[in-house]
């Protein structure tokens, strides 16, 4: 077993022997720090979703996904469509 997980086991095994509410208290406590760090760590800012694709170059019009809709179909015949 390493360090962590020996500490660990140590700390859990103390928490469990606590009263009720001494756990609940100390529960209480950690929650509270943790969700400030995930706070803090959401913090960063991030790239919107609009405009994310937008190095991909102008969107296709829907004449041309049309157009490109028909010459990929117009190599099918109808019993091998449906």
């Amino acid at each position: 077993m390493t360090d962590d997980v020996l500490e660990f086991n140590e700390i859990l095994e103390r928490v469990t022997s606590m009263p009720v509410q001494t756990r609940v208290r100390l529960v209480e406590r950690v929650l509270a720090t943790v969700t400030e760090e995930l706070m803090e760590l959401n913090k960063t800012p991030r790239q919107s979703a609009y405009g994310a694709l937008a190095h991909l170059g102008k969107a296709p019009t829907s004449e041309e996904i049309d157009q490109v809709r028909r010459e990929m179909m117009g190599n099918f015949t109808h019993e091998e469509i449906g």
